[in-house]
């Protein structure tokens, strides 16, 4: 017979459970339509769930009172981790998800090392690597690893959500000196990745005509 899981208990997680599920709470007619799963345990995992739950609940009132349909898309749902130095966060597909769904995919790597922000505040441990779909810069899955990865992640997630694609991203300016900046240059790479050799072989001689 197994064993059932241990459920976290601590007064962190009490008096944050008790605000997200209170003691009283009825489910609304017509029946909820979102279940949330979290998996892992502890105050972390019960911070994600209450970020997720308040997206669902938004999406559940704009159909219900607006648009009707289902419009959440769980791919786009970023998730953190919190307790980690430096923060790592990840919006859509893994490299081996994407090859479990078929799905061929360009990746695009940013060190920190290489962003003037990073260099200026010591925080160069960590990188922005997006996932696009082959041949294309439509973005299909991130991870930041970064002392403000839980912040930057909102562009990338905002962008998928929205179908816009990393060519996008790199013709937006960004404030100069941030961090958020090695999301730009993940674009700039995708950039480059498009030039032909010919397109490249001339670019690269009126860039030596400049200097």
């Amino acid at each position: 017979m197994s064993k059932e899981p241990e459920k976290p208990d601590d007064p962190h997680d009490r008096t944050l459970a008790g605000n997200v599920h209170p003691a009283d709470w009825t489910n609304p007619e017509p029946a909820q339509r979102y279940n949330l799963v979290v998996v892992g345990a502890g105050t972390a995992g019960l911070v994600a769930a209450a970020g997720a739950a308040s997206l669902g609940a938004r999406v559940a009132l704009t159909e219900r009172h607006l648009m009707g349909g289902d419009c959440l898309n769980y791919g786009c749902v970023p998730s953190k981790a919190i307790i980690t130095s430096p923060e790592v966060a990840h919006v859509g597909l893994y490299p081996n998800e994407a090859e479990a769904k078929g799905i061929a995919i360009d990746t695009y790597t940013q060190e920190l090392n290489d962003v003037d922000r990073a260099i200026l505040e010591g925080e160069t441990e960590g990188f922005v690597r997006i996932h696009t779909k082959k041949g294309t810069d439509r973005i299909l899955g991130a991870t930041i690893v970064a002392a403000n990865a839980g912040d930057m992640i909102s562009e990338i997630t905002m962008a998928m959500t929205h179908g816009l694609g990393l060519k996008k991203i790199a013709d937006t300016i960004h404030p100069y000196p941030t961090q958020a900046e090695a999301i730009r240059k993940v674009g700039d790479l995708y950039n480059r990745s498009r030039l032909t050799p010919l397109v490249k072989t001339l670019f690269q001689k009126w860039l030596a005509c400049r200097r």
